[in-house]
């Protein structure tokens, strides 16, 4: 049993600069794979940007798999919005599964709710959206986020409803950190059903941050306690791709988390 470490493809690197320089995502894939990591979630807007089929020769060329796959939408929308939510998810479980992706990501419909009212039917929805990623042969993760589903409590609620079904949790740490949540404690309460871990090591100043979003700091140098989260992750002998999340950092500061991210997982 083995940590995968990998990284999300957000930002600073959509689209892939470094120093200066434009990278292809075949050039994006080989360098992150020659600093050491082993896997990269990528989101919709890539495909979308790209091509699936560059993408897929990217991971194939570089060595890096694709581990998560991300949808964007309300799974909550009515109308022309709902309409268009379908459709994005269809694209994307097919996406997902032509570079190889075995986790589907869907994001997009936890901010700006909460209430129990609002969970049970987010629940309800996710049930359906599960079924259509079960019958891709792939794996639809959500993580803890905005308001709705922002503690341990509210992921296991979902757990309840729908782990018989397949659905699995991808805990993001850092959103945890908002809250003031341990960490450590509520990962383990959620280990059992973790599919995927996303690593983003909140910066101090969004601590209490009342719109429920944060902002990542460079890995080992925010008020997440990230050490003590693998550290769990290793006891356990947990297996799955552990992904730091990086903020709006230059090269030196992509270069730092990595290398932190690689020396705690080893």
């Amino acid at each position: 049993m083995a940590i995968a470490p990998g990284i999300m493809w957000g930002q600073p690197l959509s689209p892939p600069v470094w120093h200066g320089r434009e990278l292809s995502p075949a050039e994006l894939m080989a360098m992150l794979r020659e600093m050491g990591l082993q896997t990269i979630d990528i989101f919709a807007r890539h495909a979308a940007a790209y091509g699936v089929g560059p993408l897929r020769d990217a991971l194939d060329g570089s060595g890096l798999r694709c581990s998560c796959y991300y949808i964007q939408g309300d799974l909550l929308a009515e109308g022309d919005e709902r309409r268009a939510v379908d459709e994005a998810f269809a694209n994307g479980l097919e996406a997902a599964a032509a570079l190889g992706s075995p986790l589907v990501f869907t994001h997009g419909a936890q901010h700006g709710r909460e209430g129990e009212e609002a969970l049970g039917a987010y629940i309800e929805v996710l049930g359906e959206r599960n079924a259509q990623a079960r019958d891709a042969g792939l794996t639809l993760v959500i993580e803890n986020a905005g308001r709705l589903v922002r503690t341990p409590e509210h992921l296991l609620a979902v757990m309840d409803a729908l782990a018989a079904d397949g659905l699995r949790l991808c805990p993001d740490v850092g959103n945890l950190s908002i809250w003031g949540i341990d960490e450590v404690e509520a990962l383990r309460r959620c280990l059992p059903w973790t599919a995927h871990v996303h690593l983003k090591d909140l910066h101090p100043d969004y601590v209490g941050n009342e719109q429920a979003r944060g902002m990542p700091e460079v890995l080992g140098r925010g008020v997440t306690p990230i050490a003590e989260v693998i550290g769990l992750l290793h006891d356990e002998r947990w297996d799955g791709a552990a992904v730091w999340e990086p903020g709006p950092h230059d090269e030196r500061g992509i270069e730092a988390g990595i290398a932190e991210l690689l020396r705690l997982t080893r």
